[in-house]
């Protein structure tokens, strides 16, 4: 197929894709440029050119009809996500989409960080995987949203994954088992630090009571003692007081009897 007759596939392709932007038609006239040179086998030459526009669209971010791609491809919907992200990575220009992304897009926040952990696992088993492919971060995030029990909408999160039907299930399940495994030591873990928690506060619960009573004790003990105190003190001031009575009568009586004395006298 001639130069100019690409040119007319790409724009008149593009405009039943609802693509209208130059740089969009520029973007995918160099992507098929370069795809010419690399050569690709078993695309007809329509389904290159639809899957250029698509991803030059995605690079420049102008909307497009996605439904209508497979039909104007002449390949199946699952065919159409795989070969586009196929050839993307050949060109250098797929788009990377991480759990993060994918969690924000399908509000599953709270399975991302199982998603993560499910992932590395996997990879530790299967060597020499790009776990950044969509594929494997959308089907982290979906078996990771099972022992969670968070719901996502299957299409919508199988359609991020770019890959065949088959190939995402069979790693959704994969990953939902490793994600399962994970989330039952994590609650094994939490139930055990509770407990030792729980001990370690009823430990303390019991030093604090041991505090308060010899606390309490030393307070009674230091009434008591000032109580007694009190009361020798009252005790003593009350004999003095008697002595001192006894004293001043012994004194008067003196007195007393010296006067009648000298009146004996006179």
């Amino acid at each position: 197929m001639s130069y100019t007759s690409n040119i007319q596939m790409i724009e008149t392709l593009g405009q039943r894709l609802g693509i209208s932007t130059p740089s969009t038609f520029s973007k995918a006239e160099e992507l098929h440029r370069r795809l010419s040179i690399r050569g690709v086998k078993g695309l007809t030459s329509t389904a290159e050119v639809v899957i250029c526009l698509q991803l030059a669209a995605t690079i420049t971010g102008e909307t497009y009809d996605k439904a209508l791609c497979p039909k104007l491809s002449g390949l199946s919907a699952s065919m159409q996500r795989s070969q586009s992200q196929a050839l993307g990575q050949m060109l250098g220009v797929s788009q990377h989409i991480t759990i993060h992304d994918l969690a924000i897009t399908h509000s599953a926040l709270p399975a991302e960080e199982l998603a993560k952990e499910a992932l590395d696992q996997y990879i530790q088993q299967a060597y020499g995987i790009d776990a950044s492919l969509p594929v494997y971060q959308a089907a982290a995030l979906a078996g990771a949203c099972k022992p969670l029990r968070i719901k996502l909408d299957k299409r919508k999160i199988y359609e991020s994954s770019s890959a065949q039907k088959r190939v995402f299930d069979t790693l959704v399940e994969k990953l939902a088992e490793m994600a399962k495994e994970i989330n039952k030591e994590k609650k094994k873990k939490d139930r055990a630090t509770r407990s030792r928690s729980k001990r370690t506060k009823s430990l303390m619960d019991m030093i604090e009571d041991n505090i308060v009573e010899a606390a309490a004790e030393e307070e009674l003990k230091r009434k008591q003692h000032e109580e007694a105190a009190s009361a020798t003190a009252s005790k003593r001031a009350k004999c003095d007081q008697n002595e001192d009575d006894e004293e001043y009568e012994e004194w008067k009586r003196k007195i007393m009897l010296e006067a009648q004395k000298a009146d004996h006298s006179e």
